[in-house]
């Protein structure tokens, strides 16, 4: 008793929202409960409440228990976080990292070379990230890297096989780390936390919005979205992308807007704000079941339909494969008026396929749903570390570097070679000051309001859900599939469900 009653003392920390996952960790010693069912569309609720207990408590416990034991018997002793040159021995620990020498890897480099004045003798092998396949297998091999970048949705999966070390237990025994993660963007801090854990630091800031060609709109006579406020809508945006829809169907044809089935390039906006109080979306909150089936989402999914196949002001799907094009490709080129999608879409645009700046762009959040509600979603990548690392202090240390203000700031100076916005909020000032984005209340905003992008512990909800779901819209888009879309939602739903409970049963097994 007495050392969960210490546990709970060192753990509470309310203003972040991390604490300690007492209750899990009673719930994993009490009797195993029954092997779940076949998965199948009838079963698939039975199989889900087990799931929660099998694999967040049952893999979740064993990692986060070795911790705490390892946080309260040496409440004595300095944790790495604090840990000096004089107190730490040396090491060479490996750290793959998106990018390559011509973009991330500078300001990763500058990174390293901070760590490495305050400690000499730990060397930070930089080396380029695989993919999540490759560390995959090299972590069922016992090869993984000491650190690595992941992400939402495809990395999350790797926390709930236990991989990945918690990071809150060394946190709570830091002042400074922890005021240093208070700094921190929410959304972004929320998105790479399980069961209120935190368990890798955020590398990128990431929302969605509008992204406009502020000249077509001035030319068309439209007042500017960003001028617009509350009256920028669903009903508004659908009214501009057909005023700027123009000339007959092929490849001269402008479109007004561009939209995706995706959840961060067009349906998500839609989305989000319709189920802000119950989550029903591509991935529920118990991470292993969908809400694509529920009236919100068909009702969203349903106006991207409209717009597409009704309005014809956005580009359906099979056009921009027939002329082998991108979405950003057409916005380059003046094809396209109206984008939702990232604020990364908007750095890309700017630094490497608009150096001649031939039209003014500008940003505004995503039209406001029928309720009166608008919101972003975000996409996050973020510096996690292996649990079996033999380097642990070693790790930590760069870990807790990594949140500093120093640090962070190297991501956003690092902007034009590979544009990311440091999600520490006091170090993106070289963003800021040049003022690439007009306007940025707007975008302010739109990251405050971020939304997490799909995932789920079990598996890669890019291959479970989100794949699915844009291959199933982009046939209705594309007038391949003629069915409702109520239809087509409602008969996808039962064979995600059926996935991922199987995902999870694997998971758990």
């Amino acid at each position: 008793m007495a050392r969960t009653q210490l546990t709970r003392r060192q753990f509470l920390w309310g203003t972040i929202g991390l604490a300690a996952a007492t209750a899990p960790l009673l719930a994993a010693c009490s009797p195993q409960a029954p092997a779940a069912p076949a998965a199948t569309p009838q079963t698939v609720e039975k199989v889900v409440t087990q799931v929660v207990t099998q694999v967040v408590e049952k893999q979740i416990t064993q990692v986060v228990e070795k911790q705490v034991t390892q946080v309260v018997d040496r409440v004595v002793t300095p944790t790495a976080a604090a840990a000096t040159a004089a107190n730490l021995g040396a090491a060479e620990i490996i750290w793959h990292a998106w990018g390559n020498e011509d973009t991330g890897f500078k300001g990763w480099r500058k990174q390293i070379s901070l760590f490495n004045g305050k400690f000499p003798q730990i060397k930070v092998n930089l080396q380029p990230e695989g993919g999540f396949d490759k560390l995959a297998v090299m972590f069922a091999a016992g090869t993984a890297p000491d650190m690595f970048f992941q992400n939402v949705p495809s990395g999350y999966a790797f926390i709930g096989h236990g991989t990945i070390l918690s990071l809150s237990p060394y946190i709570m025994t830091d002042k400074q780390w922890q005021a240093d993660i208070q700094l921190f963007n929410k959304p972004m801090i929320d998105m790479h936390t399980f069961r209120s854990e935190l368990y890798a630091i955020p590398q990128s800031l990431e929302t969605s919005g509008t992204i406009y060609n502020l000249d077509m709109i001035k030319k068309a006579g439209l007042t500017p979205p960003a001028e617009l406020g509350d009256k920028w809508t669903w009903d508004k945006f659908r009214e501009y992308a057909k005023t700027l829809t123009k000339g007959p169907e092929g490849p001269e044809k402008v479109w007004g807007s561009y939209l995706s089935p995706d959840p961060q390039s067009g349906l998500g906006d839609f989305v989000y704000p319709l189920v802000e109080a119950t989550n029903d979306a591509w991935v529920n909150d118990d991470g292993v079941s969908t809400g694509i089936a529920s009236a919100s989402f068909i009702k969203a999914a349903q106006f991207l339909s409209d717009m597409a196949l009704v309005d014809k002001s956005a580009p359906p799907p099979g056009f921009l494969a027939g002329q082998n094009a991108t979405a950003y490709a057409l916005f380059v080129n003046e094809k396209v008026g109206m984008m939702l999608s990232g604020d990364w879409a908007f750095g890309w645009i700017l630094t490497r396929q608009l150096p001649e700046k031939k039209f003014a762009m500008d940003w505004t959040p995503s039209p406001l749903a029928p309720n009166g509600k608008t919101s972003a979603v975000g996409h996050c990548v973020a510096n996690a570390v292996w649990a079996k690392t033999k380097y642990r202090d070693q790790v930590l240390a760069f870990q807790q570097m990594y949140s500093t203000k120093e640090l962070q700031s190297e991501i956003t100076n690092n902007w034009e070679n590979y544009p990311a916005l440091a999600p520490r909020t006091d170090a993106q000032d070289y963003f800021w000051q040049k003022k690439l984005i007009p306007n940025e209340a707007g975008i302010r905003k739109s990251y405050e309001i971020g939304k997490a992008y799909p995932r789920t512990p079990v598996g890669d909800a890019s291959a479970l859900v989100i794949t699915p779901v844009n291959d199933a819209m982009n046939a209705v888009l594309d007038g391949k599939d003629n069915r409702k879309v109520d239809e087509v939602l409602k008969n996808l739903a039962k064979k995600i469900d059926d996935s991922l409970a199987k995902s999870a049963k694997s998971s758990g097994g």
